[in-house]
């Protein structure tokens, strides 16, 4: 972490989007862009956030084995959101989140049929596929952050196992703890 380099990006960021408002005609169109295109990035952002956050996190030492191989590593740092189809439009193709890791180039608007088939071979191998709702992944989420922040809190481990754990072992390090 460097905050010299974190400040820079933040001005450069900060520069940036006052230069693009202010190429608007009006104050008013100004601030809609501005309101529009945040909410707008908020939602992705959401989104991915949701897919990934409460997964387990690479770090680095993958391929050891058959447990930790690419396809399966795409399972464990993934989880799909299950919404009805008719919502589908709303999430634009990211609630798909382990086909779309698994398959980059498949069309949005076929991954739920990729879905069918990637449960299909999760079974026949006895592979863990994890999704859940909108809510229960923005909960669950929640509930991760709160406990890896309260570990943070206690400040009780080494710089060493901070970096070398995962968001998913830390928050189960402090429920077992």
């Amino acid at each position: 972490y460097n905050r010299k380099v974190e400040a820079l990006a933040l001005t450069f960021y900060a520069t940036w989007v006052i230069t693009v408002a202010l190429q608007m005609n009006s104050w008013t169109e100004s601030v809609m862009w501005f309101l529009v295109s945040h909410a707008m990035a908020g939602i992705l952002h959401v989104q991915i956030i949701i897919s990934h956050w409460c997964m387990e996190t690479y770090n680095g030492h993958g391929y050891n084995d058959e447990t930790d191989e690419w396809y399966i590593q795409q399972f464990k740092t993934t989880m799909d959101v299950d919404c009805p189809a008719w919502i589908d439009l709303a999430h634009i193709g990211l609630q798909f989140q382990v086909e779309h890791h698994l398959y980059p180039l498949v069309p949005r608007h076929n991954l739920r049929k990729v879905k069918a088939m990637v449960k299909e071979i999760c079974k026949k191998h006895d592979i863990e596929y994890h999704s859940m709702t909108f809510f229960e992944s923005v909960k669950e989420n929640m509930a991760n952050l709160k406990a890896t922040a309260m570990l943070a809190r206690k400040g009780e481990l080494t710089e060493d196992e901070k970096k070398s754990m995962t968001i998913m072992n830390l928050v189960h390090a402090s429920m077992v703890g």
